[in-house]
């Protein structure tokens, strides 16, 4: 029992936290963008820009995973199978999301054009996010005698 809540609340502090700080570093990237491609007249998109954006995608297609089970009815048989569909989609979307976030510290880090310093900023967070997150889903791991 403990072992669900462990990984339930490991993989909600990373969700949650992905959508509310990643959002907020995403529409100041991408407000940074659309004023200096105004200004300048052409599109000059951070690379780590588009990354950022699939990672945070993936943080809002997991926050609606745990809404399958809903799917089987009141057939307790079906709500059980599809609550193991919701994990495995829930962890497959997190490391989806991990592996972007890590691209986009990659790629962020030495561009120079508009948005890029929120980016940045906003990568090395999520990361620092996920991390944290990933540490709680191992400790909520079934121990290994």
């Amino acid at each position: 029992m403990l072992t669900h809540l462990g990984f339930f609340l490991s993989a909600l502090f990373v969700t949650a936290f992905s959508i509310v700080l990643g959002g907020a570093t995403l529409i100041m990237s991408w407000t940074s963008v659309t004023f200096e491609r105004r200004r300048a007249g052409e599109w000059k998109i951070p690379r780590g820009l588009l990354t950022l954006s699939g990672s945070i995608g993936m943080a809002l297609l997991s926050s609606v995973t745990p809404f399958i089970p809903m799917l089987g009815g009141s057939d307790a048989g079906a709500i059980h199978a599809y609550a193991g569909v919701a994990r495995i989609t829930y962890e497959f979307l997190l490391i989806v999301g991990f592996a972007l976030i890590a691209i986009g510290v990659f790629l962020a880090r030495n561009d120079a054009m508009p948005g890029s310093r929120a980016v940045c900023i906003g990568s090395r967070l999520l990361l620092a996010i996920n991390i944290l997150g990933l540490a709680g889903i191992l400790a909520s791991l079934p121990k290994l005698r």
